[in-house]
């Protein structure tokens, strides 16, 4: 009976070795087959790392607070601005965007309002509010400043249904470094 259980504990064993190097064998093949099917690819270009400091600092006024009667064109350019500056007091170059925030108090129609924003002292044409971002990927280098003045305004074909109505927001700016 003792060579009967030695006998069993034996090929127990040898069916565990067998077992092991069975699963170490397909461990090997499937790391080898991976290795094989893995793709490498190196870039040809050489990329660098710009290390400096990137802070836009927005100086803005208070909120908008458009509640007014219809104007013409040549009338709402000569309102009261909302002034602000961007400034970018980093040492390396920015993009931004300027936004209007609209309230949820304000139940005037982006539609009739009409507005000009100017740059530096530009004068563009008066545009018709349709979309709350005011300009995108403006450029601004370290240490450069952008002076803005906003004019908003309830436009001259404005029905009766806009009276009682109001528009109110505020000014954002989004930034972000520019990668080289």
């Amino acid at each position: 009976m003792a060579t009967k259980g030695k006998e069993i504990l034996g090929n127990r064993k040898g069916l565990i070795i067998t077992l092991g190097i069975c699963i170490l064998g397909l461990v090997v093949i499937i790391g080898s087959s991976y290795a094989w099917y893995q793709a490498n690819y190196i870039s040809s270009k050489n990329h660098g790392v710009t290390a400096g400091s990137f802070a836009i600092v927005f100086n803005g006024g208070s909120g908008i607070n458009l509640s007014a009667y219809p104007m013409t064109d040549a009338q709402g350019k000569s309102t009261t601005p909302y002034s602000f500056t961007v400034k970018n007091n980093g040492s390396v170059p920015a993009y931004y965007q300027v936004n209007l925030i609209k309230d949820s108090y304000s139940n005037l129609a982006d539609g009739y309002i009409k507005y000009t924003l100017k740059k530096n002292g530009s004068d563009p044409a008066p545009s018709t509010l349709g979309n709350l971002r005011l300009l995108s990927n403006q450029y601004l280098g370290a240490g450069g400043t952008d002076t803005y003045e906003l004019r908003l305004w309830l436009t001259d074909t404005a029905g009766n249904d806009t009276m009682n109505s109001k528009w109110m927001g505020n000014i954002s700016v989004t930034a972000g470094e520019v990668s080289q």
